[in-house]
């Protein structure tokens, strides 16, 4: 299971969207920027600089949403995926990026 922390207009739509695009399963947990929830101690345990996205995928925990894509299209999405030596490999990092 994928559980994405994630605050309405952050960088986390992105994780949420690619979850849906590549009929992922996957939770949503809110959180909220102005209540500093998101500097509790415990949240700082899944994202250390207090941001979303931050996600829980089978017991391991990433931040950083480009990392967090680029794992998913790895591991759970090979579809979209373009491995090192693909001739579509750098038009898809950037994508993947932007």
């Amino acid at each position: 299971m994928i559980r994405i922390y994630h605050a309405p207009q952050a960088r986390s739509f992105r994780v949420i969207w690619m979850c849906h695009e590549a009929g992922l399963p996957h939770e949503v947990a809110l959180v909220n920027f102005f209540d500093k929830s998101m500097r509790s101690p415990e949240f700082l345990a899944i994202s250390p600089a207090g941001r979303v996205p931050a996600v829980e995928i089978d017991g391991q925990v990433m931040f950083e949403s480009g990392a967090i894509l680029e794992y998913l299209a790895e591991t759970r999405a090979p579809q979209f995926n373009r491995p090192a030596g693909h001739p579509d490999r750098i038009c898809y990092l950037e994508w993947l990026h932007f």
